[in-house]
């Protein structure tokens, strides 16, 4: 390691160490990592009832916890920092089991040179006592981009309120600032079959944020605990099926992160054999680990690597992360009529655009044979934009709104339309039996524009 990056002080952080887990924590902990997917589903809301405020993490997770949630829908929280980082288990450190488990630890607390540290089975008492974060890329709710953060009281992200925050609210918020944060909280739906609710007792719930006001200023910045589970090699005399480590560090270091994670992968090469999880979507940090969150979130995690854990009803762990997967992906492909009976099917943005590119064609004053043309490439690009990415298909319906704007035009502008029908072309020539009739619709359109 460079030791020019351990200059980076961290001394009143805890140094990572391993935990051993046994089998039934073992499930427990993947099935906590697994749960993450079903952050990308709608909640429901609780019944209309005036807002409640809280000024602390303990305020609102016991409303959560005794059940007031019931009678929850707007709620307000005052004077709380914001981080970019999720609570890894929500709510599990307010339970009474996850505070024992936390004095548990302080008896495996030690401190050599001035820097504190857990011993293995102190570690573990801290994992269950709620530590861990991780960090998610966006997720769309409503067609509305969210930022999945936590609001806390505390200073930690693992104690914290977890929020949805949409994206023009994001610019205006700093780690070192308090808030005044008011939203709806939205109650996800179970995770998983029945027989696994015991580990799911806790409701899986967010704040979906409708504002954010700045309240005050804050020096600290709030504590993530980044952490990875893995297995060990026999020889070593750690836990063969699973081990956890981590470490804590500050949310705005992007220094400590790194050096975070250069000391957990030192600790898994030492001590371990393989990295099953990661705690980052947003950073290719251990992202091509069997279960990182990189694969979880896209439902192309290793199948046949859960089995080998031996895991209690892996297979419907494996069919529930399929059907909320399908789920999710079904509601963001939409299927938009574009009118004569044609529609499209998929991102609703490119929907939208190919729709709007239909209807000018639809109110202008183009000539019945050239309308029949532009109407005959809208429905082409329609059925093109089905077989492309998001991203893909959103850029070929901007490019068929530029052509369309053009060939509507008074005095279209061949350049202009050359260009547009060209970047098309390159498209479809990718989707093969798609390719031939744009080029021919392009071609009798052209003919009659010059």
């Amino acid at each position: 390691m460079n030791n020019s990056r351990k200059s980076v002080s961290i001394k009143n952080y805890f140094q990572p160490g391993v935990a051993e887990i046994n089998y039934d924590k073992l499930e427990a902990f993947l099935i906590d990592h697994f749960k993450n997917i079903n952050l990308k589903r709608n909640g429901k809301e609780g019944k209309d009832v005036p807002d409640t405020e809280y000024w602390s993490n303990e305020e609102f997770w016991k409303d959560i916890l005794t059940g007031n949630h019931r009678f929850l829908r707007w709620a307000r929280l005052a004077k709380f920092q914001i981080v970019d980082w999720f609570p890894r288990t929500p709510g599990l450190y307010h339970t009474g089991s996850a505070n024992r488990a936390r004095y548990e630890a302080q008896k495996y607390l030690r401190e050599e040179n001035g820097v504190k540290f857990y011993e293995p089975r102190g570690k573990t008492h801290m994992i269950d006592g709620g530590l861990g974060a991780v960090r998610f890329k966006t997720i769309n709710l409503d067609n509305e981009d969210y930022w999945l953060c936590t609001a806390t009281s505390d200073g930690q992200c693992h104690s914290g309120v977890p929020l949805a925050i949409p994206n023009h609210l994001m610019h205006s918020i700093d780690v070192f600032s308090s808030y005044r944060i008011t939203g709806k909280i939205k109650f996800l739906p179970k995770f998983l079959e029945q027989h696994f609710y015991h580990m799911t007792k806790i409701p899986q719930i967010y704040m979906l944020v409708d504002s954010i006001e700045r309240f005050g200023s804050n020096v600290i910045p709030p504590i993530i605990s980044p952490m990875v589970f893995f297995t060990s090699s026999k020889r070593m005399g750690f836990a063969q099926q699973g081990n956890v480590t981590f470490v804590n560090c500050r949310s705005n270091s992007q220094q400590e992160l790194d050096l975070a994670a250069e000391w957990l992968s030192e600790y898994v090469n030492k001590y371990g054999n393989e990295i099953i999880t990661n705690f980052d979507e947003q950073r290719p940090i251990f992202k091509d680990a069997p279960f990182s969150l990189q694969k979880i979130l896209n439902g192309k995690f290793d199948k046949a690597k859960l089995q080998k854990f031996d895991i209690h009803e892996a297979n419907i762990i494996c069919d529930s992360i399929d059907k909320i997967y399908t789920e999710i992906f079904n509601m963001s492909k939409n299927e938009i009529n574009i009118g004569s009976g044609a529609t499209v099917i998929g991102d609703v943005v490119a929907a939208n655009s190919i729709r709007n590119s239909f209807n000018k064609v639809a109110n202008s004053k183009t000539p019945d044979h050239l309308k029949s043309l532009l109407q005959d490439l809208n429905k082409a690009v329609a059925k093109l934009a089905e077989t492309l990415s998001d991203k893909e298909a959103q850029q070929v319906a901007r490019d068929l709104e530029t052509f369309v704007s053009e060939a509507t035009s008074e005095t279209p502008r061949k350049n202009w339309c050359e260009m547009s029908l060209e970047s098309i072309k390159k498209v479809a020539q990718t989707a093969g039996a798609i390719e031939k009739p744009i080029l021919e619709i392009a071609k009798g359109i052209m003919a009659l524009l010059a």
